[in-house]
């Protein structure tokens, strides 16, 4: 388990693979960060890995992360297809949009 520490300066404007080969990961296949920051937008405006994440991600970022890692269980996802299709629809322009925040504390672990 390699723990480093960067500096979001780093994280904006430097090229990251330098210091990925400079730490020998080359047999590693999966990299986990841990983090109670949402640096997204710093590694977007990276110009060395800014264009490849935005071409992965699109113009929403968040969106695309969110829809990928936070599946709800079938059950779920079947009731909220209900409701968006019985209050969201689009022939109901005049009802009120549900929105959902998520935030987790450092000393949180799941």
């Amino acid at each position: 388990r390699l723990q480093t520490e960067s500096s979001h300066a780093a994280l904006l404007c430097c090229d990251l693979t330098e210091d990925l080969d400079a730490i020998s990961l080359s047999s590693v296949t999966f990299l986990h960060v841990v983090s109670n920051t949402f640096f997204a937008p710093l590694l977007l405006a990276n110009p060395h890995h800014g264009p490849r994440l935005r071409s992965l991600l699109g113009p929403r970022p968040f969106h695309a992360l969110s829809r990928w890692l936070l599946r709800p269980a079938p059950s779920v996802a079947a009731e909220v297809d209900a409701f968006r299709r019985a209050h969201l629809t689009p022939h109901l322009p005049n009802r009120s949009l549900i929105g959902i925040h998520i935030r987790t504390l450092d000393w949180m672990r799941i």
